[in-house]
C-alpha cells in the first residue's frame, strides 16, 4: 500500500493521529449532556468533521493511491508539507472560532494543496485495473465535490445561510466527496483484484447512481416528482451494483486462508457493503425521502456508517494487509472495542431517529464513544512503536 521511505511512514502514522483527534473531539462532544464545555459545541463540531473528512480519509487516500501507481511521495513533498500545515491549522482555528477568517484560510490552502497533488497524480495514472480506473474517477469526484465548497461562500454572503442554495452547495460537496472520492477509494482498495471484464458494468453502474442519488437533495428543495424518480433508479441501480461487488469479493476471500482476526475484520466491511445500500432503500417510500431531511440523527448514523463502516475499516484493514499494523492482542482488542462501539453508538442513534429516547441513552453514547477512542488509541499505539 505504502512505500517504506520515512515521509511516507511519517505521512501514514499523522493519518493516524488524526484519526485519534477525531475519536476524542467525538468524546468531548458527546460529553456536552453532562458538562459545560469551555468551547461552543459548534466549534468542536467543524473541527471535529473537518479533521475526520480532510485529515484522516484524505491522507490515507492519497497513501492509497500513491502506493497502488508506485509513486514516490519525496516528488510531492512540499505539497504533502502545506497539507500537514493546512490539516493541523483547520483542528485548531475551528476550535477556536468556528467559520472565520483563520479557519477559512487553512481551509483554502488545504484545497489549494489538494488540487496540485492530485492533478499532478491524476497526470501520472495507468487506468489498466478496475482498481486503477476506481481511483481515477474517485480523483474525478473529488475534484467535482469541491464545486460545493467554493459556491458556499457566494451563497452565504449574497442569500444567506437559511437558503435553499447555500444548503444544496453544503449537500453537494458532502454527497460527492462521501459517495464518490471516499468510497471510490475504499472499493479500489477491496477490488484490487477484481478482472477487467467487470470493470464497464461496475464503474458505469458505481458513476450513474452516484449522479442520480443527488436528486434526493433536489427533491427536498423542489418536491419534483422527476427528482423522486431520478433517485429511485440511482438507488435501485446502486443496490444491484453494490450486491454484485459484495457477492464478488466473497467469492474471492473464501477459499483463501487468512488469519481469523484479519478474515473477521474483512467480512465486517463487506456486511456494511451490503447495509449501505439496502439501508437508503427507505427512500423509495415518497413518506420517508421527505422525513429523512430534518431527521438529524438518522442522517448522522448514515453518515457514521459509511465514513466509519466502510471508509475507516477498509483504511485499517489495508494497513494491515500491507503491515502498516500488525495483528497482536493489542490491535485485536482495539479492533473488537471500535467495532463493538461503532456498532452499539448507531443503534442508539438510529433508534433517536425513531423517536426513542431516553437519558441512559446519552449515558451510553458518552461510554462507548470513550471505547471506541480506546480502541483507536490502541492501534496508533501499536502505529507508533512499529
Amino acid at each position: 500500500m505504502f512505500s517504506g521511505n520515512n515521509i511516507t511512514k511519517t505521512w501514514i502514522t499523522s493519518g493516524f493521529v488524526y484519526l485519534f483527534l477525531v475519536a476524542l473531539l467525538g468524546v468531548i462532544m458527546r460529553s456536552n449532556v453532562f458538562i459545560d464545555l469551555p468551547i461552543p459545541y459548534t466549534h468542536i463540531l467543524h473541527a471535529h468533521s473537518h479533521t475526520a473528512l480532510l485529515g484522516w480519509a484524505f491522507v490515507m487516500s492519497i497513501g492509497r493511491i500513491l502506493s497502488y501507481f508506485i509513486l514516490n511521495i519525496q516528488q510531492f513533498k512540499s505539497e504533502i508539507v502545506a497539507l500537514s500545515i493546512s490539516i493541523m491549522g483547520m483542528c485548531i482555528t475551528f476550535l477556536y472560532q468556528s467559520y472565520g477568517a483563520m479557519s477559512i484560510a487553512f481551509s483554502t490552502l488545504f484545497v489549494i494543496s489538494a488540487y496540485i497533488i492530485l492533478f499532478k497524480i491524476y497526470q501520472k495514472l495507468h487506468t489498466d485495473t478496475l482498481s486503477a480506473q476506481l481511483l481515477q474517477w474517485a480523483i474525478i469526484w473529488f475534484f467535482i465535490s469541491t464545486l460545493g465548497i467554493w459556491c458556499i461562500g457566494p451563497t452565504s454572503a449574497i442569500l444567506g445561510k437559511s437558503h435553499d442554495l447555500y444548503n444544496l452547495s453544503i449537500q453537494f460537496f458532502l454527497h460527492f466527496q462521501i459517495n464518490g472520492w471516499l468510497s471510490f477509494v475504499a472499493l479500489a482498495i477491496l477490488l484490487e483484484n477484481t478482472p477487467q471484464t467487470k470493470q464497464k458494468f461496475l464503474l458505469l453502474g458505481l458513476n450513474i447512481s452516484l449522479v442520480l442519488t443527488f436528486a434526493l437533495n433536489l427533491y427536498w428543495v423542489f418536491n419534483g416528482l422527476v427528482f423522486y424518480l431520478l433517485n429511485a433508479i440511482g438507488l435501485l441501480i446502486q443496490w444491484v451494483v453494490y450486491i454484485g461487488i459484495a457477492y464478488h469479493l466473497f467469492e474471492s476471500k473464501k477459499n483463501q486462508k487468512h488469519d481469523i482476526a484479519f478474515k473477521s475484520l474483512f467480512y465486517w466491511i463487506l456486511l456494511v457493503v451490503l447495509l449501505k445500500p439496502t439501508i437508503q432503500l427507505i427512500t423509495l417510500s415518497p413518506t420517508w425521502a421527505v422525513r429523512l431531511e430534518f431527521n438529524r440523527f438518522l442522517i448522522i448514523a448514515f453518515l457514521h456508517l459509511i465514513l466509519i463502516g466502510l471508509v475507516s475499516f477498509t483504511f485499517i484493514y489495508n494497513a494491515f494487509q500491507e503491515r502498516y499494523l500488525i495483528f497482536n492482542r493489542i490491535t485485536k482488542t482495539g479492533i473488537i472495542f471500535w467495532i463493538l462501539g461503532f456498532i452499539i453508538t448507531e443503534i442508539i442513534i438510529t433508534l433517536q431517529g425513531f423517536g426513542v429516547n431516553n437519558y441512559s441513552f446519552f449515558v451510553a453514547l458518552l461510554s462507548f464513544s470513550v471505547l471506541m477512542l480506546v480502541g483507536i488509541g490502541m492501534l496508533l499505539y501499536q502505529r507508533l512503536n512499529l
